[in-house]
């Protein structure tokens, strides 16, 4: 049975109902988009006081269709060596990392297949205080687009972003 669904073409955001689970969807891939959905998250939070929580937390995803030089260093691996001197062909490679980022944490991954490649940042917070989640829901969005930058030039990678915020 498909969740329930309540569009909110104002905000641009999409919130469906699980049994256990809120999940807030942008309409569009930007920062700006990103910044109501986790205002209808926290306004989510205070309608629910009483609700039993787990955690709250929010994605941002990126993908390519060409993979850059340093991203194919960057999941070069040993294990690869290893594949290949038994006669096998890699067809997906993926890394995973977690990481405190807040009183929460973010776990990165990054995958490749094909031509292309996604990294995925998970930004999360565990805790079953709803005044804890609402306030860590608040965090600046360009904190959060900030550390997605310094991590992802870190790595040697980059994200073109347009004028309004979107990913391009």
């Amino acid at each position: 049975m498909d969740p329930y669904r309540v569009r909110d073409r104002e905000r641009g955001v999409v919130a469906m109902a699980y049994e256990n689970v809120i999940e807030i969807e942008t309409e569009s891939a930007s920062y700006q988009a990103l910044e109501k959905a986790l205002k209808v998250g926290v306004r989510a939070l205070e309608l629910l006081p009483d609700t039993p929580l787990e955690a709250a937390g929010f994605n941002i995803k990126f993908q390519t269709a060409e993979l850059s030089d340093a991203l194919i260093q960057l999941m070069e691996s040993d294990v690869d060596q290893v594949i290949s001197d038994l006669h096998h062909t890699i067809a997906k490679r993926s890394l995973t990392r977690s990481f405190d980022f807040d009183k929460g944490g973010i776990e990165m991954s990054v995958s490749m297949e094909g031509s292309g490649a996604r990294v995925t940042f998970n930004f999360h917070r565990h805790s079953d205080i709803c005044a804890e989640l609402t306030e860590w829901l608040r965090m600046s969005v360009n904190r959060v687009r900030k550390e997605v930058k310094n991590i992802v030039s870190g790595l040697g990678l980059k994200i073109e972003e347009d004028s309004d915020g979107s990913v391009g």
